[in-house]
């Protein structure tokens, strides 16, 4: 009996990673407000935009969409400017939008936001 309740623990725990795995993950920025939001495990790249723009009640510009990776916003608070990254870890996104910002002559650049869709690198 024991035998067969790990069998069914296993099963449950593949379906479950495969289905966070194929999910969508969407980041976007109120024109207005200015205020960030996402949305995560949608089923589809259309649906993560869709969640997203619904979110941002008054209109939306959207970052990204994303599976399976980490995305990082970094803003220049002296010009107002954002910068996006993708990589597979938290760490390396991070890196990579920090390093555009300053490419394009950021003097204040700081980590706005993070979010990791199905990887284990938080």
């Amino acid at each position: 009996m024991k035998f067969l309740g790990r069998i069914l623990f296993a099963i449950v725990l593949t379906a479950n990673l495969t289905s966070q795995a194929s999910a969508w993950s969407a980041i976007g920025q109120d024109k207005v407000t200015g205020a960030l939001q996402w949305c995560t495990d949608s089923d589809s790249e259309a649906n993560a935009k869709s969640c997203v723009t619904v979110r941002c009640r008054n209109g939306c510009d959207l970052f990204s969409t994303f599976r399976n990776t980490c995305f990082a916003l970094v803003g220049d608070r002296d010009s107002g400017r954002n910068f996006t990254a993708l990589r597979r870890g938290y760490d390396e996104a991070l890196a990579a939008a920090m390093l555009s910002c300053q490419a394009y002559g950021g003097t204040s650049c700081v980590a706005k936001a993070r979010l990791c869709d199905a990887v284990d690198n938080w």
